[in-house]
């Protein structure tokens, strides 16, 4: 049970801060705590054009590292395939005849 504690606080990022106490506290405290994470890390995946599903279960799993990793990751190169910046595209262009 001690050996499975140390994989739930390396997992979770617990060993980080120091978290000494029971494992039965370990399990519970890095399950609620990783079940926010997963939903921040899904939900800044998500901005980032990247799969909600895939990083909440990758944060859930992994939590304080997966959240790191979604923060540190830059938006998928698919997002930005259909996105064109012309700051002048809401003006009218001058090169249209006068009737169109």
């Amino acid at each position: 049970m001690a050996t499975l504690a140390r994989i739930v606080s390396f997992c979770s990022g617990f060993f980080l801060f120091g978290f000494k106490g029971a494992e039965i506290d370990l399990f519970m405290t890095a399950f609620v705590v990783d079940l926010v994470l997963a939903f921040l890390t899904a939900s800044v995946a998500t901005r980032r054009a990247r799969s909600g599903a895939k990083w909440f279960a990758l944060g859930l799993f992994c939590g304080l590292w997966a959240f790191a990793a979604a923060l540190l990751l830059l938006p998928s190169p698919k997002a930005s395939v259909g996105i064109v910046s012309n700051p002048k595209s809401s003006q009218p262009s001058s090169r249209l005849p006068s009737n169109f």
